[in-house]
């Protein structure tokens, strides 16, 4: 038989089993899990692993079927994170079938919320939403406060994903209220950090910067390894889109430095997607592919498929400007399919103009405004008014494949609503596309051998080489 010592007991720590011939044997399970939950905050992966693992063995070993669930249910969490999907899925599903049987509310929330982590890494969106939602519901029944602010921090992240930016900030605003009421630290840099994060994706740098700043400084108060390699690289971000780039490449590496130190291969993708776009802007072919190269594997394997199709489509770019059409088109058809069918509906309209240009470079007009129109609907729908006046200037391309003079209007007429150089250059690289025309390739040059000036992105590079400025390129490399 087996038991636990009641309260000021041995049971505190240690659990113990009497043995047939009356001896006792005691396993100190719950040093191992205060132990395991230390390593886990530090980053020391692979030993809360280990331990965690010794923990199950003496569950097993000592005593019933709770112990035996409680204990899968605390290994299952540290495998999603280590990458070991399969094993993580059968501990959880095990655990909840127990709980489930013996009516354990606490014990079905829990098993809830690490299913739910499982399905999201393995981009199951809806099922993970499911699994959330009841998460939130137990935890809400119970008054698990700090349970009710994980759950949604879960539940803000998905509508996230969806660019349901409203329901994601509703979220995280009343994730934050409670962690602030408990002085929860740890909950408060995960709602800031999430805020930063839909300030970004709406362009608001600055706003996004100050929750960022603000998540990093409770993050290291806290000693976080992994949320101190998240804030860094959140600052970086912004450095990138700043066009700061050295600032950019500092934080990158650092974060991609701290994954590696803690073992933590799926979100050293993370790292390696940032390195790539970085490389790519400084004009770094080679670096550039080298990074996007190792981060699709590295996707691939865990399964991390939303990562896996950003790595996708920025290969497809590199594969256009290397002029292999086959190549990009095989990545980015891939990219759409991931993003259609875990609803990335953010990420989706960047692709379809993406391929929208791919297909106008392949001479297929018709499929590039089928292209074109899909990605500004869905653009309106998440907010995303650059990347619908691309599709616009897309659409105006594609027409003029077929007709010349109303395509060349429709980009004209474009150009009062141009708000950048960037945009200002590709309307002029079109109008030259459709007649060569001299004034619209003089214009395209001049603003791209500008921006290339500031900023030596590829793409600008590969406008330059087209347009016929190769020596413009060549002496700013």
């Amino acid at each position: 038989m087996s038991r636990t010592a009641g309260p000021g007991g041995r049971g505190l720590y240690w659990s113990e089993k009497i043995r047939q011939d009356g001896g006792r044997e005691y396993h100190p399970w719950r040093v191992y899990l205060h132990l395991a939950q230390v390593c886990r905050t530090v980053g020391d992966w692979e030993r809360a692993e280990r331990l965690l693992r010794k923990n199950l063995d003496m569950a097993r070993l000592a005593g019933g079927p709770e112990a035996i669930a409680s204990a899968g249910d605390r290994l299952s969490s540290i495998l999603i994170i280590r990458g070991k999907h399969q094993e993580a899925i059968d501990l959880a599903k095990a655990s909840l079938d127990y709980y489930r049987s013996a009516g354990d509310k606490k014990g079905i929330a829990s098993a809830m919320s690490h299913m739910g982590n499982i399905l999201y890494h393995r981009s199951q969106l809806d099922q993970a939403m499911e699994c959330y939602r009841e998460y939130l519901e137990l935890s809400r029944e119970m008054s698990m406060e700090t349970d009710v602010g994980l759950a949604l921090s879960h539940i803000g992240l998905l509508h996230y994903e969806r660019a349901e930016y409203d329901q994601a900030m509703e979220c995280y605003r009343e994730q934050l209220e409670g962690a602030e009421k408990r002085r929860d630290l740890i909950r408060s840099y995960m709602a800031l950090g999430n805020m930063g994060n839909v300030h970004l994706d709406r362009g608001r740098h600055d706003q996004a910067l100050w929750h960022y700043q603000e998540a990093l400084k409770y993050a290291q108060i806290v000693g976080d390894k992994q949320a101190i390699a998240f804030g860094v690289g959140n600052i970086a971000i912004i450095h990138e889109k700043r066009e700061d780039f050295t600032l950019a490449l500092e934080g990158f590496n650092r974060q991609l430095e701290i994954f590696r130190e803690l073992g933590d291969q799926m979100h050293a993708s993370y790292a390696m997607v940032n390195l790539g776009v970085v490389y790519a802007n400084l004009g770094d072919r080679g670096l550039s592919e080298r990074c996007f190269l190792e981060q699709v594997g590295i996707s691939r394997g865990f399964g991390d498929r939303p990562v896996l199709s950003f790595g996708l489509s920025m290969l497809s770019h590199l594969e256009m400007l290397n002029r292999d059409l086959e190549a990009s088109e095989r990545c980015l058809e891939e990219a759409v399919a991931i993003a259609r069918e875990i609803q990335l509906n953010h990420y989706l309209c960047g692709y379809l103009t993406q391929l929208a240009r791919l297909r106008l470079e392949q001479g297929r007009a018709s499929q590039a405004e089928e292209a074109a129109q899909e990605a500004l609907e869905g653009a309106r729908l998440v907010g995303r008014s650059e990347t619908a006046f691309e599709a616009r200037v897309l659409l105006a391309a594609a027409a003029g494949r077929a007709d010349p003079v109303r395509g060349a209007a429709e980009l004209r007429a474009l150009m009062a609503g141009a708000e950048t150089d960037e945009q200002r250059a590709d309307i002029f690289l079109q109008l030259y596309r459709l007649d060569r025309d001299a004034g619209a390739r003089d214009s395209a040059r001049e603003l791209f051998g500008r921006l290339y000036g500031q900023t030596p992105k590829l793409v600008y590079r590969h406008a330059l080489e087209e347009l016929g400025d190769k020596k413009k390129t060549t002496d700013l490399t």
